[in-house]
């Protein structure tokens, strides 16, 4: 699991807002895997990883600094794919 800072934190009051740092800590504590990263990060982390007939959701309200395009990009780079 990756877990990116949160998209205009502003916009929630600072008593009810949760911060990256809390969310991993508590998915840590519940003994599964979680990091803090930004969407090159993740790109960077994911796209080796992934393989023929894997999922990918991205959950975001927003660009998420390109990931939609960086992802498949890498992907295809990673597999000598080139583009038309």
């Amino acid at each position: 699991m990756v877990i990116t800072p949160i998209f205009k934190p502003e916009a929630v009051p600072e008593s009810e807002r949760l911060t990256t740092a809390s969310v991993v800590n508590g998915v840590r504590e519940a003994q599964t895997g979680a990091r803090a990263a930004d969407a090159d990060a993740i790109v960077e982390a994911v796209a080796p990883e992934l393989q023929s007939g894997d999922v990918v959701a991205i959950l975001s309200n927003g660009g998420f600094g390109g990931i939609y395009e960086k992802l498949p990009r890498k992907l295809e780079e990673l597999r000598g794919v080139q583009r038309t």
